[in-house]
């Protein structure tokens, strides 16, 4: 039964992306394979039994994984195909996010365009691609009771074992000293925990370390959610993983996940800690002779708007942000709402009553003024958030009023507290 609750706000805004964009970072979906290197490209078959799902984030922020897989995934000698911007998000950001009926529309998108390129193996970067995949997609069959004929795997599942038969060769040593992190979706989730050690430990000299807590026991990264949901407390859960690649004297954390990377490299730089994040294929590519310069720095950049904008959905730093439109709100009241609020001011008691009165009547008035006023409010977050990356500003008149439209039914609650007393205090002090 739907309780028409609301969800962490940054979920709306991803949402809103995923709909038009087909991803959660605010970026296009025309630049969806922009990673696909030149020479790659004729060895992608439009139809084959192994089809590489490269996910979002490998897609448009840490686009190293992506190469690093599929060249390695095409060294194995087997057919891979790619969807490229057929591709939509996995939709595990909208299944937490308890919008489920939009997880169900993105299942039946991307399991008719595996079927139409003639998959039967999917292979992903992330294991939370992978475990929708495997588990989430697969339930939803099973309860419509459809076919869903897909094996699922994860890249070193086909990657370690040609490390192991000679078909791939690492040649390239690989300085200093190496630990690995164990994502929760890709060890507690789906029980794999060997393949991406045999992947390092394969590499010529290696010095592989492992932390205290590893495998079963490894600690999660802090979880992207926890950024999302509780921002100040992830940095705190990734700094207690990476006192344990210190404790261990590494130079460099490998990870395979994803958004794992995403939160170990945010915990890195918020504790002002000198570790060097790194993806295992990025790092077993390089070993294999190929040269792919690390995402951290794009990936630290992207994630700065994110940080920005969870930030920016704080009910008080939302309202604080509203204080620079107020005149245009004014402005747009209702006829006659204007002249008696400023009236107000010269009638004993008249604001404070106004105040009383403003938490029930600016949830039926906010829809009509916040559409009137979104050039501006649009306006007022580019100056919050700053410079853009250029597809993130492209999208963002469209974005945003979507956003705050799904938002006002649960967010506006939490925002009038903090809203309406500034607001009167305005109507008070000067406005016009």
């Amino acid at each position: 039964q739907e309780e028409k609750r609301g969800t962490f706000p940054p979920f709306e805004m991803m949402a809103q992306s995923l709909i038009a964009e087909q991803d959660i970072w605010a970026a296009k979906n025309e630049n969806r394979d922009a990673w696909v290197p030149e020479d790659i490209k004729p060895k992608l078959k439009d139809k084959a039994d192994i089809l590489y799902f490269a996910g979002c984030t490998a897609s448009h922020v840490e686009t190293d994984i992506a190469e690093a897989t599929i060249r390695l995934l095409t060294d194995t000698g087997a057919d891979v195909c790619y969807l490229g911007n057929e591709e939509m998000c996995c939709g595990v950001p909208m299944k937490m996010a308890g919008k489920w009926d939009l997880f169900e529309k993105i299942y039946e998108h991307n399991v008719a365009a595996a079927r139409a390129h003639g998959a039967k193996t999917i292979v992903t970067s992330c294991p939370a691609c992978g475990l929708v995949w495997k588990e989430m997609y697969a339930d939803i069959a099973r309860k419509r009771g459809e076919e869903f004929e897909f094996e699922v795997k994860h890249y070193s599942e086909i990657i370690a074992p040609a490390i192991a038969d000679g078909t791939i060769k690492l040649t390239r040593p690989v300085e200093g000293r190496i630990t690995f992190h164990d994502s929760c979706h890709q060890g507690r989730a789906q029980g794999f925990y060997e393949p991406p050690r045999d992947m390092l430990k394969a590499i010529p000299g290696i010095d592989y370390v492992e932390m205290e807590h590893n495998r079963e026991e490894g600690l999660c990264c802090g979880s992207v959610v926890t950024l999302v949901g509780e921002i100040d407390k992830g940095p705190v859960l990734g700094k207690q993983r990476l006192d344990e690649a210190v404790d261990a004297a590494v130079d460099k954390l490998v990870a395979l996940c994803p958004c794992c990377q995403v939160q170990l490299r945010d915990s890195n730089l918020k504790n002002k800690m000198n570790i060097e994040i790194d993806d295992l294929a990025r790092v077993v590519a390089e070993s294999a002779g190929y040269d792919i310069p690390t995402s951290a720095e794009y990936a630290n950049y992207m994630w700065s708007y994110f940080d920005k904008f969870i930030n920016l959905m704080k009910p008080e730093e939302m309202a604080k942000l509203m204080e620079k439109i107020y005149p245009q709100m004014l402005d747009n009241m209702p006829a006659g709402m204007k002249p008696m609020m400023l009236a107000m001011r010269h009638v004993p008691g008249g604001l404070d009553l106004m105040e009383k009165m403003m938490p029930t009547l600016f949830p039926l008035l906010a829809p009509s003024i916040l559409g009137k006023v979104m050039p501006d409010m649009i306006k007022a977050v580019q100056d919050y958030i700053g410079a853009m990356p250029e597809d993130m500003e492209a999208l963002m008149p469209d974005l945003l009023p979507k956003t705050m439209d799904q938002l006002m039914p649960t967010y506006l609650p939490e925002l009038i507290p903090f809203l309406v007393p500034s607001f009167i205090d305005f109507v008070r002090k000067g406005a016009k």
